[in-house]
């Protein structure tokens, strides 16, 4: 009976021990990713509208935009061009050339333009575009009189790391690194404290098993 109560009394200063220390041990807690840094692209003229009437055939205008980093952290962005206002008709036919540090990026119909990839601007930098849109020589005289508008607009996104090898089965990009980038604690990740608390609470019934197996039960009242 006396070992008996000096295992109970044992167990129950572990069990007290291990909720006293839970607070002083390191856990590791969810937590969001950090903010992104700021995005902030800026252009110059803004808004940029290339407003066009009483083009001869084979006349042309040249503008130039400058768009600007002025964020904290690099960015990727895109292009792209609408008519804001006047004839479809007149917008329809005009050709464009878009060209950044001697390089031609596009050329043709203003209508379809589009560019292949997203350009790169890293943080304070920034990147000039000479467009120039021109009413082609074989446009006859259906357009005259005709006037259109077209606005140029820039949209900024967050970088795309590229993805490695490991990272990507048949060229479909996984999402196997999310839990890293994240910093959203991994699957199978436990608390230090109920590794512990597990390994002593067996140890202590294994204990148990051997005192009963060796001693029996104690009579109650005796």
């Amino acid at each position: 009976m006396k070992l008996f109560s000096v295992f109970i009394k044992w167990f129950a200063a572990i069990i007290i021990f291990l909720f006293s220390m839970a607070p002083m041990v390191p856990v590791k807690k969810a937590s969001a990713a950090s903010e992104p840094s700021e995005i902030s692209l800026s252009v110059n003229p803004s808004p940029y509208l290339f407003s066009l009437s009483n083009l001869k055939p084979g006349d042309w205008s040249t503008r130039k935009i400058v768009v600007k980093n002025e964020g904290k952290q690099d960015f990727q962005y895109h292009m792209s061009v609408k008519k804001n206002s006047g004839s479809d008709k007149f917008y329809n036919v005009l050709d464009v050339k878009i060209s950044s540090q001697g390089e031609t990026l596009y050329s043709g119909p203003l209508k379809s333009f589009k560019l292949a990839n997203p350009r790169l601007l890293e943080n304070g930098q920034e990147e000039t575009f000479v467009i120039t849109v021109q009413f082609p020589m074989s446009a006859g005289n259906e357009y005259q009189k005709l006037r259109t508008e077209a606005v140029f607009s820039f949209q900024a996104a967050d970088l795309v790391p590229p993805a490695s090898d490991q990272d990507q089965v048949g060229g479909v990009n996984t999402a196997s690194n999310a839990n890293a980038q994240s910093g959203l604690p991994k699957t199978g990740e436990e608390s230090p404290v109920m590794i512990v608390f597990t390994g002593i609470l067996l140890m202590t019934m294994g204990f148990g098993l051997f005192f009963y197996k060796k001693n029996g039960l104690p009579k109650l009242g005796g």
